[in-house]
C-alpha cells in the first residue's frame, strides 16, 4: 500500500475530540450589528392582476352561458362550475377562476 493510504488510515483511527462551541451574547450582538438592513416589501393587498381578470371575463362573455364551453376554454371543471354556488358578479367569478376554485 502507498504511504498516503497508510497515513490516512492512521489518522482516521485516531480518536477525534469534538468541541462544542456556542457564541457568547456579546459575540452575537457584535455580529448582529454588522448585518445589512433590508427594507420590507410593500405589504399591500395582493390579488389577481387586472389583465388576467379581464381575460377571464372575456371568455365568460364569449361562452354565452355554455358551462361546458366555458370550462374547456378556462381549463377548469364543468362539474365544479355547476356544483359551486354562483358568483355574485363577473369580477367575483374571475377571482374564483384565478384562485383555482373551479379546478379539480
Amino acid at each position: 500500500s502507498s504511504p498516503g493510504v497508510a497515513h490516512c488510515s492512521a489518522v482516521s483511527a485516531a480518536p477525534m475530540a469534538m468541541q462544542s462551541w456556542a457564541p457568547s451574547q456579546d459575540e452575537l450582538l457584535s455580529k448582529a450589528a454588522m448585518l445589512n438592513s433590508v427594507a420590507p416589501r410593500d405589504a399591500g393587498p395582493r390579488g389577481p392582476d387586472l389583465a388576467a381578470m379581464e381575460a377571464v371575463a372575456h371568455v365568460f362573455l364569449a361562452s354565452a352561458g355554455d358551462l361546458d364551453r366555458l370550462a374547456a376554454a378556462l381549463g377548469c371543471s364543468a362539474h365544479r362550475l355547476r356544483a359551486i354556488p354562483q358568483p355574485t358578479s363577473l369580477e367575483d367569478f374571475a377571482r374564483r377562476v384565478l384562485a383555482g376554485v373551479y379546478s379539480e
